[in-house]
């Protein structure tokens, strides 16, 4: 089945025509977006996503998720790039929780993800992948059209999956592309505060779940994430 799929040529971000057209439009599940230069995009901390070729892409989810599953689009969206860039060439992709994608060790896009909600669920969710096509290209013969088409069709599939709050098939997957766990971290959190240990799994409600060197667990949500740096 085919699903809109809307492109412009420049926009303030691809993100905010996303969530605009959810609530002025009320778009269908499904519904892509890409944008050719972006005026204001954003990563997660909010810095200004400033490189010289990008390739820009977002999707509509309509999940009906419970609100405190909504941590789980993150890892939606980490998935979707890392699952479009080992599409293109089977070279070795990755991402460091909750946002960063890579390849091999090299930095190569970001991700991003918002849930909104309703009376007691989530209402919708947008999810973006951001890829410095000149720091991709340096791992991948690839151009524009076959990254934003690459990133659309995976995000297409998770539509079409119709993902439930059972996430432990895709936590699973996850894992699998996830750099993160296994690592000793240091985590500073907001409003303050921080944890300090070993990533060790992905919570069911898509945190980070640490172990601390007494054994204790702490799950970190990525809202309450100010800064993760490896030990």
């Amino acid at each position: 089945m085919s699903r809109p799929t809307h492109k412009a040529e420049i926009g303030l971000s691809v993100d905010i025509i996303a969530e605009q057209a959810a609530r002025r439009d009320g778009v269908p599940n499904g519904t892509t977006f890409s944008v050719s230069r972006e005026v204001a995009g954003r990563t997660r901390s909010g810095e200004a996503w400033s490189v010289g070729e990008s390739v820009a892409v977002a999707v509509l989810l309509r999940p009906n998720w419970r609100p405190e599953c909504a941590d789980l689009v993150w890892i939606l969206a980490l998935l979707a790039g890392a699952r479009a860039l080992q599409s293109l060439e089977p070279k070795y992709s990755d991402g460091q929780w909750p946002d960063v994608l890579s390849i091999g060790d090299s930095v190569v896009g970001r991700s991003f993800a918002k849930a909104y909600f309703g009376p007691g669920t989530i209402d919708f969710a947008v999810l973006s992948v951001r890829l410095d096509v000149e720091a991709v290209r340096k791992h991948l013969s690839v151009n524009v059209t076959d990254l934003e088409g690459a990133v659309t069709k995976q995000f297409e599939l998770i539509a079409e999956s119709s993902i439930g709050e059972d996430s432990t098939d895709t936590r699973r997957e996850f894992a699998g592309f996830c750099r993160t766990l296994g690592q000793t971290l240091e985590i500073d959190l907001r409003p303050k505060g921080y944890v300090r240990g070993t990533a060790v799994d992905i919570a069911e409600n898509g945190g980070l779940v640490v172990e601390s060197s007494t054994g204790m667990r702490e799950i970190v949500m990525v809202d309450t994430l100010r800064r993760l740096r490896v030990l």
